[in-house]
């Protein structure tokens, strides 16, 4: 991922280095493709000017970006505004930008396909482990979270046992439970989809009391049928609520939960519980919701580990954006994957094109999460050790690319 520089004296401090050694900053707004070379003239608190030698035929006021390079490595700015041109003086002023990011210069050209879909990429390999990034202070879990939390992270955890103290855990609230993991998106249900779209768990403490179906403001992080109706575009009315109340009545249910199962921000799946009234159990409580989204957090963590040690015949292939002889531009949007595979993990790729295919290792680089629908990760990553018919294969895909400018 690019390192970031957010503090204003840095900034400052980084655009008069620029000013000094007379590096070349361009100045450019990507929706116009606007783009205009100058030198740094003056950056204080405030502004950073710019000296032009080519007078610009229009000139963006908003969204523009400054970059250069300075110490092998390429900077580039947050958007900021262009306070004023003067002409006669060759001179743009910008206000002073809110943040900075940079990587290492890339030594090589990048070359996007001209067919990508005649050049395939797989990871055949993940070589080197991920490394925990966070810290839990096991002794504050409670007992039972504890246990499982520990064989979790064991160096070769048994998956299913996991799952099945999960599933006892949660039979402590109720027998009546239900672990979906969604396969297809058209088949799952309608309360379902208000978790997958809203990414917080359902919960109805009481099915008793009508307010118990409402949770306006999200109080707590949880929502209730308020969303099922802004879901499905339609007027929330107390008569359909107290409809809505008697079907669960006449199902004999006392408290019901839905916990949404994330990954990232995808929903991968869903806890259903249902506390039935002759059970013997009590309603569902906030704390229980809180708890059981713990329990939603480790058979995330089941699903990462599960895909992470599945054998190594099964390759996954990657998105190409573009590729060097240096290395490759992938997208990926297998979710488990992107929380195995992190900055400097080390890969085994294989890179097919026509009738060849080749084995190669990669460093990641640069990881940048891409939100949304189409959740995914975008991975820079550079080859190690690349043999001599590595390069043969690299150079006729790009020479093919080039044919295709």
């Amino acid at each position: 991922m690019d390192r970031e520089i957010a503090q204003k004296n840095e900034i400052i401090n980084l655009y008069n280095h620029a000013r000094i050694k007379r590096i070349g900053v361009t100045l450019q707004e990507n929706k116009n493709k606007f783009h205009l070379t100058g030198f740094v003239t003056r950056a204080d608190m405030n502004v950073v000017n710019l000296f032009f030698d080519k007078e610009p035929a229009i000139l963006p006021i908003q969204n523009v970006i400054l970059s250069f390079e300075y110490n092998k490595n390429f900077y580039y700015s947050s958007p900021t505004t262009v306070r004023l041109y003067n002409f006669q003086l060759r001179s743009i002023e910008v206000l002073i930008p809110e943040r900075i990011w940079y990587h290492p210069v890339r030594r090589f050209s990048r070359y996007s396909v001209k067919e990508p879909g005649k050049v395939k990429i797989f990871i055949k390999k993940i070589e080197t482990k991920p490394q925990e990034t966070t810290q839990v202070n096991v002794s504050e879990l409670p007992e039972n979270l504890r246990v499982i939390y520990l064989a979790l992270k064991e160096e070769n955890p048994d998956l299913k046992k996991i799952l099945s103290m999960v599933g006892e855990e949660i039979k402590r609230f109720s027998s009546q439970f239900r672990i979906n993991i969604f396969k297809n998106l058209d088949q799952i249900s309608p309360l379902e989809r208000v978790v997958y779209t809203y990414k917080k768990p359902f919960w109805i403490s009481d099915t008793e009391n009508i307010p118990n179906y409402l949770h306006i403001g999200e109080k707590f992080g949880v929502i209730g049928y308020e969303k099922y109706f802004e879901m499905i575009k339609k007027k929330m009315a107390p008569d359909i609520l107290d409809k809505i109340r008697q079907t669960y009545l006449s199902r004999g249910i006392l408290s019901y939960l839905l916990i949404p199962i994330l990954i990232g921000d995808k929903v991968m799946g869903a806890i259903e519980i249902t506390v039935p009234r002759e059970g013997g159990k009590k309603e569902l409580s906030i704390y229980d919701v809180f708890y059981i989204r713990s329990l939603a957090d480790i058979i995330a963590e089941v699903l990462v580990k599960s895909y992470a040690a599945a054998p190594e015949g099964k390759s996954e292939e990657l998105e190409l954006v573009d590729i060097s002889l240096g290395g490759v531009s992938v997208v990926n949007k297998n979710m488990y994957l992107m929380h195995t595979i992190k900055e400097n993990s080390i890969l085994k790729l294989g890179i097919q094109y026509e009738n060849t295919e080749l084995e190669v290792r990669a460093r990641v680089i640069r990881t940048n999460y891409i939100p949304g629908e189409n959740a995914g990760i975008h991975m820079a990553m550079e080859f190690v050790g690349l043999e001599e018919d590595g390069k043969q294969l690299l150079n006729k895909i790009i020479r093919e690319s080039e044919k295709g400018a």
